[in-house]
């Protein structure tokens, strides 16, 4: 492309004669700005303590959302499975199987592996409230899938259900 059929806005947008340099006097930096200067002590002020613990804040709230996430789409599982219904197909059992049962045990599994981005020194007791809150929602979860399973009819839960265990009982005397 051609310089001369360029938009005005683009050398609007490109012109660095108005830049200002970092540490200008007046401007001050981000809070977490660090200078690339090595060995030479910076102008600007840095806030580390206050930065970090900004940080740790963000992370334990976000920490806080993947914990609530099972309790919130909860909900949404339960409808579907009730739209899918109670009758002994394929579609209604793998699906009560797939969404109360083989995904909040691989989650309560994976549980370290997502915590850990989140775990820093300042916030580790915290991170760890938030995953007994995300094991107990997979928990949640877990007897969600357990009364489905009885409403289905695939639950042990009757005395018919275990006559193949019932003794015979022998009569020891007839009365006529």
């Amino acid at each position: 492309m051609s310089t001369e059929n360029l938009p005005q806005w683009y050398y609007d947008l490109t012109d660095t004669s108005k830049a200002v340099p970092v540490g200008t006097p007046g401007i001050p930096a981000p809070s977490t700005f660090q200078s690339e200067k090595v060995g030479k002590k910076s102008n600007v002020a840095q806030p580390r303590g206050k930065a970090d613990r900004s940080n740790d804040d963000l992370k334990l709230k976000k920490a806080w959302e993947l914990a609530l996430a099972p309790a919130k789409s909860l909900p949404m599982n339960l409808f579907v499975s009730y739209m899918s219904g109670n009758a002994l197909q394929i579609v209604p059992i793998m699906m009560t199987l797939m969404m109360f049962f083989i995904n909040p045990v691989k989650q309560i599994f994976s549980m370290n592996s997502q915590f850990d981005k989140f775990q820093t020194k300042g916030n580790a007791n915290d991170v760890m409230l938030t995953k007994i809150a995300f094991f107990f929602c997979q928990l949640l979860a877990l007897g969600a899938g357990i009364w489905k399973l009885g409403q289905m009819g695939l639950l042990p839960n009757t005395k018919s259900d275990w006559l193949a265990w019932e003794k015979i009982t022998v009569v020891k005397e007839r009365s006529l």
